[in-house]
């Protein structure tokens, strides 16, 4: 599986997927639309080179949490595990977002994982409310690029 940075047809950029068993043909996982600290193609580049590398290493999630104070998108090896620098994907605005110290945020990072992978209800494993400070939605990503049924996993992030 690799990931790379290719520009559609309307000029816009998106990560995509490739795999042998899909006959090498790509996968969109993101596009990349609107133009925020990086360009919508700078921040594809690097995002797909991120993800490259984690995986290569073996990441088996993305997730949410914060880095440095910040929303961020990263990848993580298990359910639960809090998100590291070296794993960062892309960071998150947090007037949307929300900040770790509480300030900002009208959107959850869980609904950004929702509607990267177009999950659904019953694709969330469990209905327990889950009580603990720090929860986190974790998405297998090899599964979804796999074509399997996409599972998400709401858990409590570990300090």
């Amino acid at each position: 599986m690799t990931f790379q940075c290719q520009t559609l047809s309307s000029g816009v950029p998106a990560t995509v997927a490739t795999s042998p068993q899909w006959q090498n043909q790509p996968r969109q996982l993101i596009r990349w639309l609107e133009p925020l600290a990086y360009t919508p193609l700078r921040r594809c580049r690097e995002v797909s080179n991120r993800l490259n590398k984690q995986f290569s290493k073996g990441a088996q999630y993305i997730g949410h949490g914060y880095i440095n104070g910040n929303p961020a998108i990263c990848t993580t090896n298990k359910e639960g595990a809090k998100c590291r620098e070296e794993q960062l994907l892309w960071t998150l605005n947090g007037n949307i977002y929300g900040f770790e110290n509480g300030s900002g945020g009208k959107e959850s990072p869980s609904q950004l994982l929702d509607d990267l992978f177009a999950l659904q209800d019953r694709n969330v494993s469990g209905r327990p409310l889950k009580q603990c400070g720090n929860k986190s939605t974790f998405v297998k990503i090899m599964a979804v690029l796999r074509g399997e049924e996409k599972v998400a996993r709401e858990v409590c992030v570990s300090q």
